[in-house]
């Protein structure tokens, strides 16, 4: 109970200047903090476990929950693809910047191959952005 408290009152502090980059396309979809305690303390009641078949049900709930949120599940396969993706391109933007000194111009070639790069990643972190909207208009909430 302590260690919920902790964590709500850590939350708390942080929300006034969080809220200003909180991702909320929709500001009907923001919890108060008492909507975000309930929740919270809905995650963490003991349930009654009376033998070892009622620790393994609730221990694999437990996990299961926290796969989905965490977005490892099968249907989220494609979305964790895209953010893999995102990544490689980051990397490959650094290699392509890191292989063309600023001091010197840019050959065409180069320039093109940062340009495909940028743009491939653009179209990533709008589909990225584009289902993350969906998932908070359905009421998904990671934590």
């Amino acid at each position: 109970s302590s260690g919920i408290n902790a964590e709500y009152e850590r939350e708390k502090l942080q929300t006034d200047s969080e809220k200003k980059n909180t991702f909320s396309p929709n500001s009907s979809t923001k919890s108060t903090g008492s909507e975000k305690l309930n929740r919270y303390q809905s995650n963490f009641q003991k349930p009654a476990i009376n033998d070892l078949d009622d620790l393994r049900t609730e221990h694999e709930t437990y996990l299961n929950k926290a796969i989905h949120r965490c977005l490892l599940n099968r249907r989220a396969l494609p979305l964790m693809q895209v953010i893999q993706r995102m990544f490689e391109l980051i990397l490959l933007f650094k290699i392509q910047l890191s292989t063309n000194p600023p001091n010197q111009n840019l050959s065409s070639a180069s320039f093109e191959m940062m340009q495909r790069t940028h743009t491939e990643f653009r179209q990533c972190a709008k589909f990225l952005f584009q289902v993350l909207v969906k998932l908070n208009q359905k009421g998904y909430q990671a934590h």
